[in-house]
């Protein structure tokens, strides 16, 4: 009975924790030393969070040389789960599509690693916090389909630096993203409208391929100071083809936003496109004494012709739609396996 009940608090709510120290994939001498350890408190583990029954919340690593695939029960790390952040762990492997299904999550973190494919963006549904910068995911994303059906209002931090994720943008506005406070897309391959999140603290979108940037609201910019540098704020390296909205040139540099009408206007069929690309499109700098009326003009013209272009899914994302048994399902189903077996071992 005693072994049952042991069992039964594992399965309630320590699944990513229990494959990380027991599984043999990872070296458990490498996580902290409070750790691993039995017969001691894991809510007392260092970086552990729990509530007062004892279930997990939360998990955060910091780079912490794992330098293996990513966890299996990622899409079944306990039912409570809500944090989990595994920053510069040496991550390998495709993020599952069934992350989707663990609906308590609220905040992760997978930046610095080497993880790849497609993502489960479906998850933004209930994140608040999204950080998978620096890692090497590919394929389309489906934020612009998710905000033309309802605002993603409750995420406030979205970072998606330095991956090659493709989307055309037109709906991804600052209406459809209200709570934005960190904003960071810089070098992948989204193209079309870029969004104006204009009481941002942080907004970068440089490495972009985006024809216009979003007018804003017509109210005095209220987010960064105009002593903004480029580590809060970067649109260069952008092939805009307008000039740009009058809130940008309350900014220092203009936060590098630099256009020009003959710039080419990049399509979906043309990724991935090499670096020469974006280099070898011209761009005029913004003088200091550019009117304002000329963003005025901007304002007026607000429309640009795009083309839908269909993408082909990645073979991560077709694995992933077609798994019929998702970590959690796998975790309940061996829980209940035990709990029946103990309990024909409490009637010998």
């Amino acid at each position: 009975m005693i072994v049952f009940l042991l069992f039964a608090f594992s399965c309630r709510a320590w699944q990513i924790v229990d494959e990380l120290c027991t599984s043999g994939v990872y070296n458990a001498s490498v996580l902290p030393a409070s750790w691993c350890v039995a017969n001691t408190d894991h809510c007392k583990w260092l970086n552990i969070t729990c509530d007062a029954s004892g279930n997990l919340l939360g998990v955060e690593l910091w780079n912490v040389p794992l330098n293996a695939p990513l966890m299996h029960n990622i899409d079944a790390p306990g039912p409570q789960v809500a944090t989990m952040k595994f920053v510069n762990c040496g991550l390998t492997g495709t993020v599952p599509m069934a992350l989707e299904s663990v609906s308590t999550l609220t905040a992760l973190d997978l930046s610095n690693n080497a993880l790849t494919g497609n993502f489960p963006w479906q998850t933004l549904l209930t994140l608040y916090f999204l950080n998978i910068a620096n890692n090497k995911i590919s394929g389309k994303s489906t934020i612009d389909a998710m905000v033309s059906q309802a605002p993603l209002a409750q995420i406030y931090h979205l970072n998606l630096a330095n991956n090659t994720i493709q989307e055309e943008w037109n709906n991804v506005l600052e209406a459809t993203l209200p709570g934005m406070a960190h904003f960071n897309i810089e070098n992948n391959q989204f193209y079309g409208i870029a969004p104006a999140f204009l009481g941002a603290l942080e907004y970068k979108i440089d490495g972009n391929y985006f024809v216009a940037l979003e007018v804003g609201e017509a109210v005095p910019y209220l987010g960064l100071p105009t002593s903004v540098t480029l580590a809060q704020c970067d649109m260069s390296r952008v092939p805009f083809r307008r000039p740009p909205p009058a809130w940008v040139l309350n900014l220092t540099n203009y936060c590098g936003y630099t256009y020009n009408p003959t710039n080419h206007e990049y399509m979906g069929n043309e990724f991935t496109p090499s670096s020469s690309m974006m280099s070898s499109s011209s761009t005029a700098t913004l003088s200091h004494t550019e009117s304002i009326s000329t963003s005025t003009a901007a304002m007026r013209d607000t429309s640009v012709t795009t083309t839908t272009v269909s993408f082909a899914p990645s073979a991560s994302a077709a694995k992933g739609s077609v798994r019929t048994l998702t970590g959690t399902a796998q975790a309940v189903r061996a829980c209940y396996i035990f709990y029946f077996a103990s309990y024909l071992l409490t009637l010998t």
